[in-house]
C-alpha cells in the first residue's frame, strides 16, 4: 500500500470539510438541536470529539520532544509583532491574587445518563460514586509566571510538595522543569 502525499491529505480534508459543512447547513434546527445516538447526525459530534482527542494527544506528545525536533507548521499564522518594537515596553501588570480555596469533601458521581442531550463516548455513561476528601485548589488557573516561581523556589526538589506517585514519576524521569521550557543563562 502506498501512502498519500501530504498535498493529497490536505485536499481530502478540504473535500470532507466542504461536505460536512454542507450537511450541517442543510439540516434544520430541529434535526441538529437535540442529537441523540439514534440520529444520523450523531456522527458529527462524534467526529469532532474524535478530532479533539487527536489534537490533545498530539500536543502532549509534541511537548515531550526535544525543541530541535519541533517546528511551526507552514500553514500556521505568524506570531503577532507589535507595531513598534522600540524596546519601550509597558510594565507587566501585577499578578492577580490567586489564593487557595477550600473545597469540601463529599460524594461525587461520575458518568452521564443515556438520555443526556449531548454526545458522549461509551465510557462516559453509567454511574459511579466516590468519596473525595476535602482539598484546596487555586481560585484561578495557575499561570506560567506562578509555575516559574514554583520551579525557581526548588519545587521540583521538594518531595513534600508532591504526591507519592508524582514524586516517583519525577524521580524516574529526572525532571527538573517542564520538558518544553528552555533554560536561559
Amino acid at each position: 500500500m502506498e501512502w498519500p502525499t501530504l498535498q493529497e491529505v490536505h485536499a481530502y480534508r478540504q473535500q470532507v470539510y466542504r461536505v460536512v459543512s454542507s450537511v450541517i447547513h442543510a439540516a434544520s434546527e430541529a434535526e441538529i438541536s437535540n442529537i441523540g445516538a439514534d440520529s444520523p447526525y450523531w456522527a458529527l459530534p462524534m467526529a469532532m470529539e474524535h478530532e479533539r482527542i487527536h489534537v490533545e494527544t498530539s500536543s502532549v506528545l509534541i511537548r515531550e520532544l526535544p525543541l530541535e525536533h519541533v517546528s511551526r507548521p507552514a500553514t500556521w499564522p505568524a506570531p503577532h509583532v507589535p507595531d513598534s518594537d522600540d524596546g519601550d515596553r509597558s510594565p507587566t501588570p501585577p499578578p492577580i491574587e490567586n489564593p487557595l480555596v477550600r473545597v469540601e469533601g463529599g460524594v461525587v458521581r461520575l458518568g452521564k445518563p443515556k438520555d443526556f442531550p449531548s454526545f458522549g463516548w461509551d465510557n462516559e455513561y453509567g454511574s459511579r460514586e466516590f468519596y473525595v476528601p476535602s482539598f484546596e485548589a487555586a481560585k484561578h488557573m495557575v499561570t506560567n509566571g506562578e509555575f516559574l516561581e514554583f520551579v525557581a523556589d526548588a519545587g521540583y526538589a521538594r518531595q513534600e510538595l508532591w504526591s507519592d506517585e508524582g514524586w516517583r514519576w519525577k524521580m524516574f524521569r529526572n525532571v527538573k522543569k517542564p520538558q518544553f521550557w528552555v533554560s536561559e543563562g
